[in-house]
């Protein structure tokens, strides 16, 4: 609910025309809630946190996802060179890897095997976005708990990606330089003698 405006233009080769000029509307509630919402601002300030939630884990899996990706192209790179500390490296960041995959969607081998673990960071995360944000209610004490579970579980998980980001990758993308190891993706090779 709230005050908002529309305004049209068009757009043709790069030249925007206003066709209309502003117009301001009302947007009002249906008063059909069989719970109504006693404090509106507060429902749309916990809305606004799941979306940031909701942000924060979907980059925490596109970050893992091209991670994974960069990771084959190393270790095919590594094939080429034969350095030792190369594949060190390498190693310790597919276990790392491994164990935020573990985090974030849970063990797949305990799920194949039907063994009880505890709910993922991923499902996690889903449950309070959906708890939270299909309701028009005032925000429940458990919507407002399984949001700061999720939290809990995602904070540990953006700190080791962001390390990985910073450290391990540059330090990776040295050494393949070092190595004159074949290119691999986000890394530029320079033309040196």
């Amino acid at each position: 609910p709230g005050t908002y405006t529309v305004e049209l233009a068009k757009s043709i080769n790069g030249e925007v025309t206003k066709l209309v000029e502003p117009v301001s509307f009302e947007v009002n509630t249906l008063d059909n809630q069989t719970v109504p919402v006693s404090d509106p601002a507060a429902m749309l300030a916990f809305h606004q946190q799941l979306m940031k939630l909701s942000k924060s884990a979907n980059g925490a899996r596109s970050t893992y996802n091209q991670l994974q990706e960069a990771l084959k192209y190393y270790q095919a790179a590594a094939r080429v060179v034969k350095s030792a500390s190369l594949n060190e490296k390498l190693d310790m960041l597919e276990e790392k890897l491994e164990k935020i995959q573990i985090a974030m969607f849970g063990d797949s081998i305990k799920e194949q095997l039907e063994i009880d673990q505890a709910p993922s960071l991923s499902n996690r995360v889903n449950t309070a976005i959906y708890t939270g944000t299909s309701s028009f209610s005032d925000p429940t004490g458990t919507s407002k708990q399984v949001k700061q579970i999720a939290e809990k579980y995602l904070d540990p998980v953006i700190a080791s990606l962001k390390q990985i980001m910073n450290e391990d990758v540059p330090a990776i993308n040295a050494e393949l330089d070092a190595n004159q190891a074949p290119w691999t993706p986000g890394r530029i090779i320079e033309i040196k003698d």
